[in-house]
């Protein structure tokens, strides 16, 4: 069978993923003081500590990026030349760079606006 997509380029897309729920998780956590009786209740988001999660450009750019490289991926092997195989690679490439930018840009997002202590 030939691979679509680079195992590489799935687990980084993966574990950044990852990140970013565990990164929820984590700051909704915290901001309930690590105390909370159900997950109904971790889980409330009309409660009075509701925060908001805005998107990064970067991030919308990447997904953009994403779903065209698995359409790209899917068409391949029935409608694909040698050419089209080409554009797919620059595209994971691409998408490779916009996931990792992505990253950066959450961590520095975090770091930004975490309480001084």
């Amino acid at each position: 069978m030939i691979a679509l997509l680079e195992a590489g380029l799935v687990g980084l897309v993966v574990a950044r993923d990852f990140l970013l729920v565990g990164g929820a998780f984590y700051k909704r956590a915290s901001s309930l003081g690590w105390k909370w009786n159900s997950w109904s209740d971790f889980c409330n988001l009309d409660a009075i500590q509701r925060e908001k999660v805005q998107p990064l450009f970067i991030s919308k750019v990447n997904t953009v990026f994403q779903l065209m490289l698995v359409a790209g991926a899917l068409l391949q092997p029935e409608f694909g030349t040698e050419e089209t195989q080409n554009y797919i690679t620059y595209l994971g490439w691409l998408v490779a760079t916009t996931t990792m930018a992505s990253t950066v840009g959450y961590g520095v997002k975090y770091y930004q606006l975490r309480p001084r202590t």
